[in-house]
């Protein structure tokens, strides 16, 4: 359910000794599943972004409602909470408004949506990729708790199985989306991965690399098994294994491994010619760090050289590739022995690289169409995709399971008919119809007058209609409501986050709604200090503390709180209009000019609201008298 402004969403992957050369045949393109399991996601704020989409969407025939279109930086790297707000936030809104939980596979983004969200390095850290987090978001929206540390499982990981034991990839059995980019150094680069991916019918190679001893001591055991795989899929005759890298422009290539940077390899990508379908994997240090083509890169001992990323692949004619945006060790290889298996027996693109990953990395990019299938077998019909609607919760079947059950552990204490009420208003809120979702929220906590979301969610509904009593006494009773005991002991959610993002927002909104529209900013005070000691870095917890301190004439600490809260550069138009009035209050012309620009330009609505005019007037009173 959408929150209202006042309320943050964030609460909320050496010498090449030794090489292995498999020949096959690059079959016709075919079909994959279907262009209605794919969601493109687009920033209108670039137009490199808009043209790569649009081509996509033509070429694939993607359906309108699978078009995501977001607005944000075109800078490669982000903080967390732009990434939540900006990129994860829309994205989720529309999975959920137009019910495609499970519908949706396959996510894709484009080039000039953000890269790497900024975080702490090392193999815990919590620098990531964008393309890895989306992975994640299917399992965030069913309500589960996921750490930003580290790395993590990949339920689609084939592992030790056989490729005949694999499955085509659906949300039957799988939580995640598989994610992939369409990028290169320009948009020339990625508008051929799209051409590539339905190409014609070629012969190619593959070539298995590494150096000795090797980086990565399982890697001789994941050639072999790779050779062997290949050649029971493949005729015998068509497989060659050679023991030295042959030479570059030999032979044409269908897939690439190498287990490390290839900086001293006798053979390095950029000298192979890829042929359409392609695919190519290594085990590099930030490979994927950046898609805008590099002028001064550090030389490698090989010369001529210069350390090989991402970008040179695509440029190179690879179809499919994955890389790392930071240290590889805190990621996951792709495995050889499961990635081209997987793909010549039949699998496309992203299942291929996603079920030879054996945890959903931090820092992990793929690249390529996910439709890319040029040996598909097996096409799954849309009931083998795709559960019927739960008939109470009206949402896809299997996304309706896992979030119930999510819930059911959040709140044990409520009964399984309230937590379907509250979904089911959810599913009502997202159509655009408010008034039903009241309704069911209504009869929810009837039911259960402990079930805090389900009051903080109907306050928030009641906000969004201007019924602010209802609302505050909401907000009051989700902030009430206690996990009761439950045989004989404390159920421990009090601290879970689930029930603390309730009682952030019941915290924070209800501050808010007591200092503005009851116009009793002192009786909010307390909660809005109350609502920080949470998260003391949060800029709309800080935006609401600072204002209501301007409210009650505490503009010394109003200018504090709200001078760190736009430090961490906040999406919300809002908070930055706030400072620009505390600035000008103070007389300090720069900043509060500086704060009401950036104001404007994230919601031009306030360009002639009160607040805008006051600063305006309290800078230069003539020129307002002459507006």
């Amino acid at each position: 359910m959408t929150y209202p402004r006042r309320s943050t969403v964030g609460f909320w992957l050496a010498a090449c000794a030794s090489a292995l050369a498999i020949s096959l045949t690059y079959a016709p393109a075919a079909e994959a599943q279907s262009a209605e399991n794919v969601a493109v996601v687009i920033n209108d704020a670039s137009a490199a972004s808009r043209r790569i989409g649009e081509y996509y969407v033509s070429k694939r025939g993607i359906p309108a409602t699978n078009i995501i279109h977001i607005n944000t930086t075109q800078d490669e790297e982000i903080d967390r909470r732009t990434y939540t707000t900006a990129i994860e936030f829309p994205i989720r809104s529309r999975i959920s408004r137009d019910r495609l939980h499970d519908q949706i596979l396959y996510i894709v983004l484009t080039k000039g949506v953000p890269l790497r969200i900024m975080g702490s390095a090392g193999r815990y850290g919590t620098f990531a990729s964008v393309d890895a987090e989306l992975t994640l978001l299917y399992r965030r929206m069913t309500g589960q708790e996921l750490s930003l540390l580290g790395a993590v499982d990949n339920p689609y990981f084939l592992s030790a199985k056989e490729i005949s034991e694999a499955h085509r990839f659906t949300h039957r059995d799988q939580d995640i989306f598989l994610v992939t980019r369409l990028d290169g150094y320009t948009v020339e680069d990625a508008l051929a991965l799209i051409d590539r991916a339905t190409g014609q019918a070629v012969e190619g190679e593959i070539v298995l690399a590494t150096e000795r001893p090797p980086r990565i001591p399982a890697v001789s055991d994941w050639l072999s098994t790779a050779a062997s795989r290949l050649a029971r899929e493949s005729a015998p005759q068509r497989a060659l294994i050679e023991t030295s890298a042959a030479p570059a422009d030999e032979r044409p290539v269908f897939g690439y491994f190498a287990s490390s940077s290839d900086a001293n390899s006798g053979r390095p990508p950029r000298t192979l010619r890829f042929v359409p379908g392609s695919l190519a994997a290594r085990f590099a240090d930030a490979d994927a760090r950046t898609f805008r083509e590099p002028t001064n890169l550090r030389r490698t001992t090989t010369p001529g050289n210069r350390d090989l990323l991402l970008g040179d692949l695509i440029r190179a004619g690879v179809t499919g590739a994955a890389g790392f945006v930071g240290d590889p060790s805190g990621g996951s290889v792709v495995r050889p022995d499961i990635l081209f298996p997987a793909y010549i027996a039949g699998f496309n693109l992203a299942e291929s690289f996603y079920m030879a990953m054996p945890h959903l990395s931090r820092r992990t990019v793929v690249i390529g169409d996910p439709l890319c299938a040029p040996f598909q077998r097996t096409i799954l019909g849309r009931s083998d995709i795709e559960p019927m609607p739960d008939p109470v919760m009206e949402i896809s079947a299997g996304f309706a399971r896992r979030r119930l059950a999510a819930l059911r552990h959040e709140y044990p204490h409520v009964s399984e008919g309230a937590l379907m009420l509250s979904m089911r208003a959810n599913a009502y809120d997202q159509r655009g119809d408010s008034l039903t979702a009241q309704h069911l929220l209504e009869a929810a906590t009837t039911y259960a007058p402990d079930f805090a979301s389900a009051h903080a969610q109907l306050a928030v509904l009641y906000d969004r209609a201007d019924k602010r009593e209802l609302a505050i006494d909401r907000y009051r009773r989700a902030l009430d409501a206690q996990p009761p005991y439950v045989r004989g002991e404390i159920v421990e959610i009090s601290n879970s986050a689930g029930f603390m993002e309730v009682r952030l927002l019941a915290l924070n909104n209800l501050a808010f709604d007591l200092a503005v529209y009851r116009r009793a900013p002192e009786e909010a005070l307390p909660f809005a200090q109350k609502a920080l000691t949470y998260a003391p870095e949060d800029p709309d917890l800080l935006d609401t503390l600072g204002w209501i301190e301007h409210l009650v004439g505490d503009d010394n600490n109003a200018m504090m709180h709200l001078r760190a809260a736009v430090a961490r550069m906040p999406v919300n138009a809002d908070v930055w209009l706030h400072a620009a009035v505390v600035a000008a209050g103070f007389d300090l012309r720069t900043d509060a000019e500086k704060y009401l620009n950036i104001a404007i330009q994230l919601n031009a609505a306030l360009d002639k609201s009160e607040e805008a005019t006051a600063v305006r007037a309290r800078l230069n009173p003539a020129a307002v008298q002459s507006r």
